[in-house]
């Protein structure tokens, strides 16, 4: 009997006799990730996609025997959305496999036999793709591991609900599963507001998500509206909570009829304090209420005997109290602006960590051509800036005939960076691997993955030889490395410009 065989009747018979529980219907449909392409999928068919194949290995169609870790070429879990009408067959047999294979899944899963352990399966799964849900607001959260006991959870339920599975992007249904529209997918902590990424962990205007708007005195901090006088952001309101009759103690806790004193309830406001509204108060320290009621100090300002002053170690420019040690806006005095790409400390301008200033501009001059190794020395024409020093860029190359083939021939075999749905959204086939590469963000960590003239800024040269990674592992696959003078002719390309030739 071939091995596969026994193994898919293995598969078969394990857990047979268990239940997997009741399904939530709900929770088996909600909330929707979203890859890095902005594809969606059920909490369970992403789990699964991500665990169990992604199009590159194990349980999917096409790929070969070394890359199923022993998986039965006849069970295939490709549950990933189909985003070419040709992929609709695909997309329903695995569901039905999923689903008549469900209690072989989850024991194999929960017992720890998949997805593949140890430094092998790490890698294959470093291809697989990154699920968010709630992109973009302030619950943005991952994808969990599927060993985790939330992934199992989510993997139980999943399957006990029938597989729900989203079918595709548009159009209608065809009876395998649900139509989902494709996200704006935007860099981390950014969300599409109007058809364009904005930072929703800092704009006040959209602070936590699209048409979340902070009040008047409040910022928006990490996706949350704070208050800007050290008092409670309740709703578009700042508060005291200590004395604020309508939120005593908590948002929302409202005294009534009586009043609020030290974030209590009570029937009447301590000899020492006055009655504002309410709320029980000190006039002469106050910040909600600063020498009569109802008069708040502003942003960084603080309550002295009844009278609103900037907080120790601010000083009052243009109306607010800033801190003159580290505004950048007011650095070392009101008004005195750093440059562009430059930080305050101390109250002087400066460049950040790594960057040195050159023109009235903050610069790397560890890889910057125009100023390699200090501000104005320019590489000649062919040489690309490395560690501070120029470098001859090597033979001219021609992206066509020279680096996309590399790129086709070691990075899209197995549906890795190619088909309807390539690994981290990037295809590298002939055609689209230019326009996919140069000047566009890596998946991770904010990085770009191929910058003109930059060897070392260039993320896709980090993957190639494995130093300076936010995720995964070497590439082009499983660890391994492109051989050297296929590396010479990528590298030489970049430092040359990257040009499309």
């Amino acid at each position: 009997m071939p091995c596969s065989l026994r193994i898919l009747l293995a598969l078969a018979c394990v857990g047979c006799a268990s239940e997997l529980g009741p399904c939530d219907e709900v929770a088996a449909t909600s909330p929707i990730y979203f890859d890095e392409g902005g594809n969606p999928a059920y909490p369970g068919q992403a789990l699964t996609d991500v665990s169990c194949g992604a199009g590159t290995f194990c349980h999917a169609s096409g790929v070969p025997s070394e890359d199923r870790f022993g998986a039965p070429a006849a069970l295939d879990l490709d549950v990933g959305v189909a985003l070419e009408p040709a992929e609709l067959e695909r997309l329903r047999r695995a569901r039905r496999a999923a689903w008549n294979m469900r209690h072989a899944v989850y024991e194999q899963v929960a017992s720890g036999a998949m997805p593949p352990p140890g430094a092998a399966g790490d890698t294959a799964l470093s291809s697989a793709p990154r699920y968010r849900a709630h992109l973009g607001t302030a619950d943005e959260r991952a994808l969990p591991q599927i060993a985790s006991p939330e992934g199992l959870e989510i993997l139980r339920n999943w399957l006990a609900c029938g597989a729900h599975v989203i079918e595709a992007t548009e159009g209608e249904s065809t009876g395998i599963g649900d139509i989902v529209a494709r996200a704006e997918v935007c860099p981390e902590g950014q969300a599409a507001c109007d058809g364009a990424c904005v930072d929703v962990l800092a704009d006040p205007a959209r602070c936590g998500g699209c048409g979340v708007t902070c009040g008047a005195g409040q910022s928006c901090v990490d996706g949350r509206c704070a208050c800007d006088n050290a008092l409670a952001a309740c709703g578009a309101d700042c508060v005291d909570l200590e004395t604020d009759v309508a939120h005593c103690g908590a948002c929302g806790e409202s005294c009534g009829a009586r009043v609020c004193a030290g974030a209590t309830c009570a029937d009447a406001c301590p000899a020492e304090t006055t009655d504002c509204g309410g709320s029980c108060v000190d006039l002469q320290s106050s910040v909600a209420n600063c020498g009569g009621c109802g008069n708040a100090c502003g942003a960084g300002e603080a309550c002295a005997a009844g009278t609103c002053s900037c907080s120790a170690g601010l000083e009052r420019c243009a109306g607010t109290c800033v801190d003159l040690q580290s505004s950048a806006a007011h650095c070392g005095a009101c008004g005195a602006a750093c440059g562009a790409g430059a930080v305050c400390q101390g109250g002087r301008c400066g460049c950040g960590a790594g960057l040195t200033e050159c023109g009235g501009g903050c610069v790397d001059v560890s890889s910057d051509p125009a100023h390699c190794g200090g501000c104005g020395r320019a590489c000649a024409a062919g040489e690309g800036c490395v560690d501070g020093g120029c470098v001859g860029c090597g033979p001219t190359v021609s992206f066509g005939a020279d680096v996309e083939p590399v790129l086709m021939n070691r990075c899209t075999g197995s549906g890795c960076h190619s088909g309807g749905r390539p690994a981290a959204s990037l295809s590298l086939e002939s055609g689209r691997s230019h326009a996919e590469l140069v000047g566009a963000p890596a998946s991770c960590g904010g990085h770009t993955l191929v910058v003109p003239g930059d060897v070392e800024g260039s993320y896709l040269w980090s993957k190639l030889i494995g130093e300076g990674m936010c995720s995964g592992t070497q590439m082009p696959k499983r660890g391994e490395s492109l051989p050297p003078a296929e590396l010479d002719l990528v590298r030489s390309w970049i430092c040359r410009g990257a040009r499309d030739d």
